[in-house]
């Protein structure tokens, strides 16, 4: 579990056993490489024991050298507060006597140069236990944080923090650091947040995002050149959609109540109670309730949950009933929660895992680049252009606003708003200042038959099919492009369609407006039932595409 600044630091992660794990992070200074342990009990075998410390010792020589090193976790190893003949790994402000797991952990600090950084610190001996026993009457400290002896000044304190209600034996372990965490290579790119267009449905904050586009629209009347028009307009709809709408925010988990988070606070505080008290019998007292209340959390959340999930079923069951199938679909994602998360480690084309940002990147890159690009032809394709070409009754004029209105109103909503960020519910929400903003614009890029730079950007967004989800084969890749850019696309693609529809032949179906593959399906099924029944020859032809598009000769990039 990461904060989202740390998972914007973090290079990598390793899962190297059970009881091991590798993470490495940026900071503004150096990197800091942290291992996480969950060493076996006292009371484990000598070859579990010595099959652990192997492990250990073999992670930490492949750390790099620079690195700050951290290696933390359930050592279930005791180090007592005698540190004769160890003065320079631990110091005296331990905790009870030390054990066979306490000693290994000495061998392995004084192999490996590291410092036990909860001996260091003067603290009382509630703030230093880090395991307490289900009865609480037994406290240890067995939870360690360990650092290089180079970097011992880098530590300002570690210390156990009490107050955490986290449902667990084991206390927090807190330790501070000396170094800011720095965002590693990564440039958030603002235009992917999106805009809370729900709020698009109110008609007051329609009228006030209405009012205050047109008035910044008004500056950009007397501009000419077709990049900074461009530019204008999106930065006229990104500004206003933030001061009036605001941006989707991940909030709390929507099915907890407000009373179930007064029981939470309640519990919270007979936590802190229970840690101030010192008295045994008024803390007995205080741990019984806050078991109970504990309890009472526990079944309040559960019968949210179940309230939440009704509430939801009979939003289907009415959107269904009403032919919504769009929300009927949300609500099902909602409910089933089946989110797969991307897999923290891809193969490259020989199968070796790679896990750090970088080798990604650069894996995707390599497969993109090969999936939408193909080489030149050795011997191109001679067109013969010796005959006259036939006119067809394309419009080759000027776009007109009918055109623009007709192509916003057949856009999806729902959709990603691509490299600007302007959703299709962002142009639709004054249509009539969008149409003649755009019409000018179009216009603009029609007689000077020259684009905005931003048109010939995408951001390509990796979805996986099937099989192995470590292998870029079994994902398929989608371009998201600016929607301004669509509405001009659709509006010369319908000028061609009608073109060029009188010419195909009647029975051509098939991304023809009114003429499906209905028919030729239930011909298809036809032939087929007839040809099983008189147990006659049938041979049929499918051709399956590798992808749906022909790749092009040109450059493309992988995801950004």
């Amino acid at each position: 579990m990461l904060s989202s600044r740390a998972k914007k630091a973090l290079i990598e992660w390793k899962p190297i056993t059970e009881r091991l794990m590798y993470a490495r992070f940026h900071t503004s200074t150096i990197k800091i490489s942290i291992i996480t342990v969950y060493a076996p009990t006292n009371d484990a075998t000598d070859e579990t024991k010595e099959s652990f410390i192997e492990q250990l010792d073999r992670v930490i020589a492949g750390t790099p050298k620079h690195d700050i090193l951290l290696v933390m976790g359930d050592f279930n190893a005791k180090v007592g507060m005698n540190n004769d003949g160890h003065e320079n790994i631990m110091g005296r402000h331990g905790i009870g006597r030390r054990n066979e797991n306490g000693g290994n952990l000495l061998d392995i600090c004084q192999r490996n140069n590291l410092v036990i950084t909860g001996t260091i610190f003067p603290h009382k001996d509630k703030h230093k236990v880090t395991w307490i026993s289900p009865n609480k009457k037994t406290e240890n400290q067995i939870d360690h944080i360990l650092v290089t002896r180079q970097h011992r000044t880098s530590i300002l304190d570690t210390r156990a923090m009490r107050g955490a209600d986290i449902g667990s034996d084991h206390e927090l372990l807190k330790c501070k650091l000396r170094i800011k965490l720095k965002k590693y290579k990564i440039v958030t790119d603002t235009s992917r947040k999106r805009f809370d267009t729900t709020k698009l449905q109110c008609p007051e904050i329609r009228k006030a995002f209405s009012i205050e586009l047109k008035n910044r629209f008004q500056l950009l009347d007397e501009l000419e050149d077709i990049e900074t028009f461009w530019e204008g307009i999106t930065k006229c709809y990104k500004e206003t959609a933030t001061n009036t709408l605001g941006f989707k925010e991940r909030g709390q988990k929507p099915w907890i109540s407000n009373e179930s988070w007064k029981l939470v606070d309640e519990r919270r505080q007979l936590k802190e109670r229970t840690n101030s008290s010192r008295s045994e019998r008024v803390k007995n007292n205080l741990h019984a309730k806050y078991s109970d209340k504990d309890k009472e959390v526990k079944k309040s959340m559960r019968n949210d949950k179940r309230q939440w999930t009704d509430n939801l079923i009979e939003e289907a069951e009415k959107a269904a009933s009403n032919g919504m199938m769009k929300t009927v679909y949300e609500v099902t994602r909602t409910i089933c929660n089946e989110k797969q998360k991307p897999p923290q480690v891809i193969k490259d084309k020989s199968g070796n895992p790679l896990s750090s940002h970088d080798e990604k990147l650069k894996r995707w890159k390599e497969h993109f680049q090969e999936v939408l690009n193909k080489p030149e032809p050795e011997i191109p394709f001679n067109i013969n252009l010796n005959y006259e070409i036939e006119e067809r009754g394309i419009d080759t004029g000027p776009i007109t606003k009918e055109e623009i209105s007709k192509a916003l109103k057949r856009l999806k909503n729902g959709t990603s708003g691509g490299i600007g960020g302007i959703t299709a519910e962002i142009l639709k929400a004054d249509s009539i200042t969008t149409t003649k903003y755009l019409h000018k614009l179009y216009n603009m890029i029609w007689i000077g038959d020259k684009i905005p730079k931003d048109w010939n950007k995408g951001v390509i967004v990796k979805i996986v099919k099937k099989g192995d989800r470590t292998c870029c084969d079994n994902y398929r890749g989608i371009t998201l492009l600016s929607v301004p850019s669509k509405v001009f696309t659709k509006i010369i693609i319908q000028r061609i369609q009608e073109g060029i529809d009188e010419e195909l032949r009647q029975e051509q179906a098939g991304f023809r407006r009114g003429k499906s593959t209905t028919e030729q399906l239930f011909t298809l099924r036809n032939i087929i039932e007839q040809c099983s029944e008189w147990n006659a020859p049938l041979y049929i032809n499918f051709v399956a595409f590798k992808r749906r598009l022909t790749p092009s000769t040109g450059k493309a990039y992988g995801p950004s």
